[in-house]
């Protein structure tokens, strides 16, 4: 792809003057109903990880007491650990969501800049 046909579809997505203020009050309502969701899945995200820990600390405190020497008993010890790294994977992608959230929002606000900017230059 070529500078100009970046810069053209690039220009493609800008919104019209004429709109602009409809255009903001859509990305700040989607904007808030993305930070209302996270919010939501930040308290189911808190239980599962709870529950995942309170079950890996109660295979691992049932393995320990039932250990006997034989290797077959180690399984509870290790599904502990799978329960450990699932619910530490899905809080990083918790984390991920809201740190992608937060750039969104950031490069939404220099757009309505650029827009603004871009509005001022066609004035004058």
């Amino acid at each position: 792809m070529t500078d100009e046909q970046l810069r053209r579809r690039l220009l493609e997505r800008v919104p019209d003057p004429a709109t602009v203020e409809d255009y903001r009050r859509k990305v700040e309502a989607m904007m808030e109903e993305k930070e209302r969701r996270l919010r939501r899945g930040t308290v189911g995200n808190m239980i599962g990880y709870a529950c995942a820990l309170l079950t890996s600390i109660a295979l691992m405190v049932v393995g320990g007491v039932w250990y006997d020497g034989q290797l077959k008993q180690v399984w509870l010890g290790v599904t502990a650990c799978f329960f450990m790294v699932f619910a530490v994977g899905v809080q990083i992608n918790h984390l991920v969501n809201w740190t992608r959230l937060y750039t969104e929002k950031d490069l939404k606000a220099i757009e309505m800049r650029l827009i603004e900017i871009q509005q001022r230059l066609d004035k004058a």
